[in-house]
């Protein structure tokens, strides 16, 4: 991983990161269920501890440009179903059904791919904000499945298992 890349993903992450922070903190005045409210105004915030994570990064990094306004085409698609989301239980299902998985599976597969790679001590930094926005996220799903989140309706699929989302250590490379 090279300093430039490492911050173009970085700025890339911080960026949709704040656009999740607006976009979930923008639902908490909407929503009436008061559960619902606490769990969406922590995720929120949640995005917000997040973006400072991989800022930090752009500290280390080589100079890159801001991603664009609107976000890569990429960041665009995962975050349409937010869009579309109408109410409060079609927001948690589009968050935590969707988007929030899609992130977590694109950061394992990233730190993943560093974990295999022979970048050496340049990668550290990168692996462990990977890592840390990994279980962070896995937090967050676990978190969406609390018994008032789980009672009250919104969201929640009987099928959909949040343990599964849980960090797992990567297999030794040595």
């Amino acid at each position: 991983m090279t300093a430039v890349s490492l911050g173009a993903r970085a700025a890339r992450l911080c960026a949709l990161e704040r656009r999740l922070f607006e976009t979930v903190g923008s639902w908490v005045p909407e929503t009436a269920d008061p559960g619902l409210k606490v769990l969406l105004r922590r995720q929120s915030l949640a995005h917000a501890e997040r973006s400072v994570l991989w800022e930090g990064l752009l500290a280390v990094s080589a100079p890159v440009p801001d991603p664009p306004a609107g976000g890569s085409e990429e960041d665009e698609r995962l975050l349409a179903p937010l869009a579309g989301a109408a109410g409060a239980a079609d927001r948690a299902r589009a968050l935590y059904g969707g988007v929030l998985p899609t992130m977590l599976a694109a950061l394992r597969a990233a730190r993943e791919r560093l974990a295999a790679g022979s970048g050496g001590p340049a990668d550290g930094p990168e692996r462990r904000v990977l890592a840390l926005a990994a279980r962070a996220i896995g937090d967050d799903l676990a978190a969406a499945r609390r018994p008032g989140v789980e009672q009250g309706g919104p969201g929640w699929d009987p099928g959909w298992d949040p343990w599964r989302y849980q960090e797992k250590p990567l297999a030794s490379t040595s």
